[in-house]
């Protein structure tokens, strides 16, 4: 990339940690964003000291007042009106339906009574439809919201993290409206897939791997054909590039606190309990092998941050000998706190514990399937997800879930969901134990994520920089 030319003016929409960690602790994106361009970044969080992080300028994402309260209101509720309309058609039309199905099960109909996808279609009746019909015949509502964004700067383009994220999406119409290209840098593996129709136009989009990339072509593109003008580059996973940067010298010793050493680690990334309520029972089955098997082991519970801190407080206190209780703080691995000051040393500080944390565990036990069984694979860590039922429950929703995902997710086929307490705790020791069940278990595993996050060579970033750099560059010659 050349460094001669006048420095491009950029504005970051990141509305939560997670990918603003990624954009900005991925060197060779930050590199691009925030030495060789000139970038501004609009997001709700605090910092310590904006112009330490490289940002040419910080803009408070914050629910505005008096008339523009109005203006924004308005906005979100067309937006999440046709949202809401279209969710079920989007997952019937293009051959989702078991998808649909899994996902309605996964938030709990009963538990979670707003997800609703076949009341939503209600919107589409008077005389909430004309909301989404205004939404249909223009773009006044985005233009009001975040217009004056780009009244006063001329930004070459805008770069988003989130698909059909809210704010994000009301800012890409915005940017649309006043002639700005707009660029998706995918943040999550499932944003495009379980995340429902995305509703406004991009530019450029950076997918992960196979998968995400036909979740686009085959099922976006199909319900909204305007998507198939946005050009498309394979990216990655920003985190995994760091996670295998040789110049991170992270010592598992210094980041990971309460492990003994000798131990066997084995690390249970927890979930939210209200939807999956046998997490205590899986790490008590973790414990109970390894007193059947006599392995030294020690477990280590990553919890969800700000999810049963108290409860999985409880469990270790029982244990105090061979659980520890890891609580991420900061904002780099939550995606809605924004009460908190964000220090940038903090921020890196627990981006290594995390990573430190993988690769100092011999085996990773996710509760469901999460973006955890990609990081610990990235990490060299075999990871196991499990959905196993309460004892002496009915029918519980992540089996049946799990097995409604394989049906539309190639990813899924391959991959080995336990469901049983007794073939999770064989499967446990077959991994700490077996170098060839290891290895058998990680072969599985990168089909796994080479379906779903492409190549993993530490290059991510690379491309997601070099993808905004051709098509401003193209731009620029037009």
């Amino acid at each position: 990339m050349t460094t001669n030319r006048k420095k491009r003016r950029l504005l970051v929409v990141a509305p939560y940690g997670i990918p603003l960690r990624d954009l900005v602790l991925n060197k060779a994106v930050y590199r691009y964003l925030f030495e060789e361009s000139e970038t501004d970044v609009l997001t709700p969080f605090s910092f310590d000291n904006p112009v330490k992080w490289g940002f040419a300028n910080h803009i408070p994402l914050v629910i505005p007042s008096g008339f523009n309260k109005l203006k924004y209101f308005l906005a979100s509720r067309a937006l999440s009106t046709k949202y809401q309309s279209n969710y079920a058609d989007f997952y019937t039309e293009t051959n989702w339906e078991s998808t649909l199905e899994a996902l309605m099960l996964h938030h709990g109909i009963q538990s979670e009574p707003l997800f609703n996808p076949h009341r939503w279609k209600l919107a589409t009746r008077f005389p909430l439809s004309i909301l989404s019909g205004l939404l249909d015949m223009s773009t006044v509502f985005e233009q009001l919201s975040f217009k004056s964004l780009f009244r006063d700067t001329a930004y070459d383009a805008v770069i988003t993290s989130h698909p059909v994220e809210g704010d994000s999406s009301l800012v890409t119409a915005a940017a649309k409206s006043a002639g700005v290209p707009v660029f998706c840098i995918v943040g999550g593996s499932d944003n495009l897939h379980v995340g429902g129709p995305v509703l406004v136009d991009f530019d450029l989009i950076t997918t992960w791997g196979e998968e995400q990339e036909e979740c686009w072509t085959d099922h976006q593109v199909r319900v909204r054909p305007s998507l198939s003008k946005a050009m498309v580059r394979r990216g990655g996973s920003l985190l995994h590039d760091q996670i295998l940067d040789p110049t991170n010298e992270i010592s598992s010793d210094a980041h990971v606190g309460g492990v003994p050493d000798g131990k066997l680690l084995v690390t249970f990334a927890a979930y939210v309990s209200s939807v999956y309520p046998n997490q205590t029972g899986v790490c008590q089955a973790i414990l109970d092998t390894f007193d059947e098997h006599d392995i030294d082991g020690h477990l280590l519970i990553r919890v969800r941050p700000g999810y049963d801190d108290q409860m999985w407080k409880d469990f270790a206190a029982e244990n105090p000998t061979r659980v520890t209780v890891q609580i991420p703080e900061g904002v780099f691995f939550t995606k809605w706190d924004v009460r908190q000051l964000v220090d940038l040393q903090h921020e890196i500080s627990e981006r290594d514990a995390y990573i430190a944390t993988l690769k100092r565990s011999s085996l990773v036990v996710t509760a469901a399937f999460s973006t955890v069984f990609l990081d610990a694979f990235a990490a060299g860590t075999p990871a196991i997800p499990v959905g196993v039922n309460p004892i002496g429950s009915g029918t519980f929703i992540l089996p049946e879930a799990y097995r409604l995902y394989k049906n539309d997710v190639k990813s899924f086929k391959n991959l080995d969901f336990i469901t049983d307490m007794n073939d999770l705790k064989s499967k446990i020791h077959a991994v700490l134990t077996s170098t060839a069940a290891r290895q058998e278990h990680m072969s599985e595993a990168a089909n796994v994520y080479r379906i779903q996050a492409g190549d993993l060579d530490g290059k991510a970033g690379s491309r997601v920089a070099n993808a905004i750099s051709e098509f401003l560059d193209q731009l620029s010659t037009q």
